[in-house]
């Protein structure tokens, strides 16, 4: 355990698992969107500690309590129902999208395709001199 000052609030890595399944069925049976902030107020702690336990501060390999994947599987899940409602049509689309870019690293892709073809006409009988100030003139 990485910080032996201060007091787990779980003290149980399996007991924890159970209140994060808990916590999603009773979302799914509201047909509710779970979000990250009720489940860690509904697990009696505060966003900073479930970024703690996330982070892997209270983990102890060598005893097998791992608390951050209980954690890093709710991050995921929460981000999966909120891309299936965008696909839907289930909420505000715009809200959806602002979510996803703040709280998951979703980001706008913008795909630049540049191409242009530059021809030059040469007479048959120039020389190369002559042939690049032809160019460089149709440049500009």
């Amino acid at each position: 355990m990485a910080n032996y000052g201060r007091r787990r609030s779980f003290n149980d890595a399996d007991e924890l698992q159970r209140q994060v399944d808990a916590y999603f069925a009773d979302m799914r049976d509201k047909n509710e969107c779970p979000l990250m902030l009720e489940l860690a107020l509904t697990l009696g702690i505060t966003r900073e500690t479930m970024a703690l336990y996330s982070r892997g501060e209270y983990d102890d390999i060598e005893s097998g309590a791992v608390y951050s994947d209980a954690f890093k599987n709710a991050r995921d899940i929460v981000e999966m129902q909120k891309n299936k409602r965008l696909i839907a049509g289930k909420g505000s689309t715009v809200g959806l999208i602002f979510d996803l870019k703040n709280n998951c690293n979703w980001k706008d892709r913008v795909e630049t395709d540049t191409y242009s073809t530059i021809t030059t006409i040469v007479k048959k009988d120039m020389d190369q001199d002559q042939a690049l100030e032809a160019y460089n003139k149709q440049l500009g």
